[in-house]
């Protein structure tokens, strides 16, 4: 597992998309998408309406208090861990991971140290990167942004730059804990990707040979 994390629009979803296509194209090996909310694709889960329509999701997350919504978030990336895991890819690439929800939730109220707790039934990341940008920059970057993202303000810079530079430190701190690659991303895609090339290649792809 290689693990993309970061604060709300730093970019994981736009370079696991091109990791995958860099390890197919360069190495010949297939790599799926772990999203939490890819619980959805389970046939189980195709019409709740608390899972398969996002706005309902939303609506929802701001009813439930600390803790509770924590658990909802984890049994969804739990469900999703093992539906993507079920074919034995041969490489998953994790976007966020329970690092970025754990942590949001961990700014919304509930414990920390228990949420960690809580997260040792999710196997630790191959390697993780944590892909770092001032939430002033993720601000410019995204065309809309959630209250979740906010700590359930009203959407605004003010809000949501002052909630993610909070995330950002619980983040940073997790990553001096595991020892993750801290790669800055304010600055061309290309050189962005080339460097997480460059930390795969070393961690993961030198195991192979």
């Amino acid at each position: 597992m290689i693990c993309l994390t970061g604060i709300d629009g730093c970019g994981k979803s736009t370079h696991i998309r091109r990791l995958a296509d860099w390890l197919r194209e360069r190495h010949g090996r297939e790599a799926a998408h772990l999203h939490v909310w890819d619980i959805a694709k389970n046939p189980r889960y195709h019409t709740h309406p608390f899972i398969s329509d996002q706005a309902a999701v939303h609506r929802y997350l701001g009813l439930l208090g600390p803790g509770p919504r924590a658990l909802f978030v984890f049994h969804g990336l739990l469900e999703s861990y093992r539906l993507v895991t079920a074919a034995h890819p041969a490489v998953v690439l994790a976007n966020g991971y329970w690092y970025k929800y754990g942590f949001t939730e961990a700014l919304h109220g509930t414990d920390a140290a228990w949420l960690r707790g809580v997260a040792t039934i999710f196997p630790r990341p191959t390697v993780t990167l944590m892909l770092d940008l001032d939430p002033r920059a993720a601000w410019a970057r995204k065309p809309a942004v959630t209250p979740y993202e906010c700590g359930f303000q009203a959407p605004s810079e003010a809000a949501f730059t002052g909630f993610q530079d909070r995330l950002r430190g619980l983040l940073l701190d997790q990553g001096s804990r595991e020892g993750w690659h801290l790669v800055p991303v304010d600055r061309p895609e290309d050189e962005v990707a080339a460097d997480l090339q460059q930390i795969i290649e070393r961690e993961v792809i030198s195991r192979w040979t």
